[in-house]
């Protein structure tokens, strides 16, 4: 490949938000450093896997990649794979994929560059700020890590450690910096986003926070992602529907809705989740409510299943998606074994994925003959567009497909009408004459 005075990086990022927001703060210590990014695999001088392993599918998944990596891999190349998969699985992992140079877990990503300046020049002092992979409008902002709820089936605690809180002035800083990169939409994230503030006021900060960002010069949007459903307070729910800027949108993974099964995942009650949603509908009308359930736990008999289906059914999510459940080794769960057979939680999640498809078709015709403002996405160049609603959470739900949009910018919110639904899309054309912003 020739001699190069810094190295090029080829990068796969795996998982959530989360995730990608860890590569991004890695890539912050290592762009400014002089690393650049490179599309192919054979360009580069380091393969750079940021890795998930909260349930055995993502493993999977990450192993996958590493080992097309490591087949792939030439004379002085270096593997490096970050993560949740080291951080879970430390041990024994280099045995099993001995084509890896380096493994670094979440709790030594911000010595990175260190890693690869034992390769490679580097220069130094270099590096702060997260460089982001998302489109320049948008952007995850993280406010919290790690996690103090004990569910009998999670990993993540084991993985991320306790809950900690990002101070409030730096995460309203970092907002600020982000706001003048040009984003309009800024999405809060966190293992439970709601619990924002308890470690460090001993009260929670989350609608104060809200507020806040909602008022700063640039910001359009910001959207609240990953609210445990105890933490989802009045106050919070009145900044939402009160504020303007503020996407009436709230994701909440409630994970089943039987007594029995909710037990022994050592979650809220059924009661407590009929009566949050109640309090949503009636404090927040009109908002999009996401959730996510988990099919196949080893509590869950026949009677639950239905349970869980007939109340999805009759309350009608707006978002759902639904997970396998996954016996994993660490959890309180794993006790329990994995009695459901395998193709029978795929026959439970298609039911319930199946029906949410009606649904979610239902629920979008409601839509057809209005006009809602959809921020751009991407902005073709035959005059089409694919953009969102405040209702739909970026790479994760619904999308507007646009026409009449030649002089649309990606990143501009504009008046949309909608002219069809489709199960999980909407179909429409800028209103003329409408106002943009």
């Amino acid at each position: 490949m020739g001699a190069r005075t810094m190295p090029v990086l080829y990068l796969v990022n795996l998982g959530c938000a989360k995730n990608q927001v860890d590569l991004e703060c890695m890539l912050g210590r290592l762009i400014p450093g002089g690393c650049t990014v490179a599309g192919s695999p054979r360009d580069a001088d380091v393969l750079l896997v940021n890795t998930c392993a909260f349930i055995k599918p993502a493993t999977d998944e990450s192993s996958a990649v590493i080992r097309e990596l490591s087949a792939a891999k030439r004379p002085g190349q270096k593997l490096v794979v970050t993560g949740c998969l080291p951080q879970r699985h430390g041990a024994g992992l280099g045995a099993a994929f001995p084509a890896v140079d380096r493994w670094v877990p979440l709790a030594d990503e911000a010595r990175i560059a260190g890693v690869v300046a034992e390769w490679f020049p580097l220069a130094r002092g270099a590096g702060g700020a997260r460089i982001r992979i998302s489109p320049p409008h948008y952007a995850y902002l993280r406010i919290a890590d790690g996690c103090d709820h004990r569910c009998a089936f999670c990993t993540i605690p084991g993985i991320r450690g306790a809950y900690r809180s990002v101070p409030f002035d730096a995460v309203v800083d970092e907002a600020k910096r982000l706001a003048d990169e040009g984003v309009i939409e800024l999405n809060l994230i966190a293992q439970d986003t709601g619990a924002y503030g308890r470690d460090l006021a001993r009260a929670a900060l989350l609608p104060r926070l809200v507020r806040t960002l909602a008022a700063l010069d640039g910001i359009e949007w910001v959207r609240l992602q990953y609210l445990y459903p105890a933490s989802v307070t009045d106050e919070l729910l009145d900044t939402i529907a009160g504020n303007a800027h503020v996407c009436k949108y709230l994701d909440i993974p409630l994970q089943h809705v039987s007594d029995p099964v909710l037990k022994s995942m050592r979650r809220p009650g059924a009661a407590a989740t009929r009566t949050l949603l109640d309090r949503i509908r009636a404090r927040v009308p009109g908002a999009a409510i996401r959730t996510t359930f988990i099919v196949g736990y080893p509590a869950e008999d026949a009677r639950a299943f239905d349970e869980l289906r007939d109340f999805a059914a009759a309350f009608k999510f707006d978002r759902l998606g639904v997970f396998e459940y996954s016996a994993e080794p660490g959890t309180r769960a794993y006790a329990l074994g994995d009695p459901v057979a395998k193709a029978e939680k795929a026959r439970r999640r298609r039911v319930i994925l199946e029906q949410q498809q009606r649904l979610s078709l239902e629920l979008n015709k409601r839509f057809v003959g209005r006009t809602v403002m959809t921020i751009v996405d991407v902005a073709g160049r035959n005059g089409a567009a694919t953009g969102r609603t405040q209702f739909d959470a970026p790479e994760a739900d619904n999308c507007v497909r646009m026409s009449r949009c030649r002089d649309v910018k990606a990143g501009s919110i504009v008046p949309v009408t909608i002219t069809r639904a489709l199960p999980y899309d909407l179909v429409g054309a800028i209103a003329p004459g409408k106002k943009k912003r």
